[in-house]
């Protein structure tokens, strides 16, 4: 028969948590005791230009408008400047008849430019040692980058208040992305 084991566990997300039953009652509450996180930088991943009448939406890798206004045609569409394909060039777009391309901005034309960016995340940054009897509550993106720690824990079951807001959880789950061979938390 397994042995029950007293454990700490310690929440290193940067806001207390609330472990709640069946009927939403606050069982216990887990407040933050410092925050583990990934390091992450951002990188530009082109713009949506979204048309302000019709809607339509056209992702652009280099930023760059037709002259007029117009958002480059792509592949298999007419060149409003000449009526030709102009193909897709390595930015995603090309110039067919010698339209110039213009950068614009969003007044200047019928079109909303939305910045798109990338996140790409880098080291987990403030997560203790492994420690016999203790258990870390983090974040899923920091348990996904641990995959060899079988001390993490995330919350799981959560529970939404009436605007859809996390307000509590039913259970914590051992490190889903645990790689095979990770083992128990003894």
């Amino acid at each position: 028969m397994a042995e029950n084991k007293e454990t700490t566990s310690v929440n290193l997300t940067p806001h207390n948590i609330v472990l709640v039953d069946e009927k939403g009652n606050s069982i216990k509450e887990f407040p933050t005791e410092g925050s583990v996180r990934l390091s992450s930088h951002t990188i530009k991943a082109g713009v949506l230009f979204l048309h302000r009448s019709s809607g339509r939406t056209i992702h652009c890798y280099s930023g760059w408008f037709f002259r007029g206004g117009e958002a480059p045609p792509v592949s298999g569409e007419k060149c409003s400047e000449c009526g030709a394909d102009p193909g897709n060039g390595a930015a995603g777009y090309s110039a067919c008849c010698g339209a110039e391309e213009v950068q614009a901005s969003s007044d200047e034309m019928n079109w909303d430019i939305i910045p798109l960016t990338e996140t790409v995340f880098g080291e987990v940054e403030g997560l203790p040692e492994y420690k016999k009897g203790t258990y870390y509550i983090v974040s899923s993106l920091v348990a996904q980058a641990c995959p060899d720690r079988s001390d993490l824990l995330i919350v799981n079951e959560t529970v939404r208040d009436e605007q859809g807001r996390i307000c509590g959880c039913k259970s914590f789950s051992v490190n889903p992305f645990l790689s095979s061979g990770g083992g128990k938390n003894e």
